[in-house]
């Protein structure tokens, strides 16, 4: 223990004062010809733990102002609060050791590399603009427009989601930008429910022309434009192309 001066010199303010305390007490022991050996065993004992404790070397707080100072001016509304929560926990941390009179090395390093990692693991809050916007589009249609119950559930389902991101402040830039495309994905699949008032005209004109003095295969082209304009002006789900596509043949035809 005699040996280990420098050791106690670079040690904590209370090892220091353990370690002379235990080794003072150590001696006078030792000197002591009618000690008893319970007497001898515990200062031993002390002597030992004040040798075990000198490992603990006074820290330098003045290494934790740098981060400090770093940590203090982020602007936090610009972070996901869970990363500002993390940055929050390491600033107590180093803010209690600097309040602290006595503090070791050990604490002081692992309150610095809490700084630096909560510094360098801020997430930058993600731009919103362009998910507000699509869903906002969402939100305006009027769904009674379109056809496709499938596309319209997908779509509704997409918008529900994204709608929920909005509100995460957590969100990441690629799960909001991935988010804003999928619901343009799905607002393009909807398909409007066609205006078929000039598909029915043509039908009813079809209805009342004769065949009787023109080529077969001009009655048969005809006949087979007004099939299948019967079938998609019945068909609930028929788009508007194949309602544009029926009626330009069935014109066509008749003409």
């Amino acid at each position: 223990a005699e040996d280990c001066g420098d050791e106690a010199a670079a040690a904590a303010g209370s090892v220091q004062k353990k370690y002379e305390v235990a080794l003072k007490a150590a001696k006078a022991v030792e000197k002591d010809k009618t000690a008893t050996q319970d007497e001898i065993n515990d200062a031993w004992s002390e002597l030992l733990d004040a040798l075990h404790y000198l490992s603990f070397v006074a820290g330098d707080k003045t290494k934790l102002e740098t981060p400090l100072n770093i940590a203090e001016q982020v602007d936090r509304d610009r972070f996901t609060p869970k990363s500002v929560e993390a940055l929050d926990a390491a600033v107590a941390v180093a803010k209690d050791l600097m309040d602290d009179a006595e503090v070791l090395e050990a604490d002081v390093k692992a309150a610095v590399d809490a700084l630096y990692d909560a510094l360098d693991n801020l997430v930058a809050r993600a731009d919103m603009s362009n998910l507000a916007e699509t869903v906002a589009y969402g939100e305006s249609l009027d769904q009674s427009k379109y056809i496709d119950d499938d596309a319209l559930e997908t779509f509704n389902q997409v918008l529900s989601e994204a709608q929920e991101l909005l509100e995460d402040a957590n969100a990441t830039q690629e799960a909001v930008n991935a988010k804003a495309q999928e619901l343009l994905d799905a607002i393009e699949e909807l398909r409007i429910t066609p205006n078929k008032d000039t598909l029915k005209e043509l039908i009813a004109k079809g209805e009342k022309t004769d065949t009787k003095d023109v080529p077969v295969s001009v009655a048969k082209k005809l006949a087979d434009a007004m099939d299948r304009a019967r079938v998609v002006l019945a068909d609930e789900k028929s788009s508007e192309a194949d309602v544009e596509e029926a009626a330009n043949s069935l014109q066509a035809a008749l003409k």
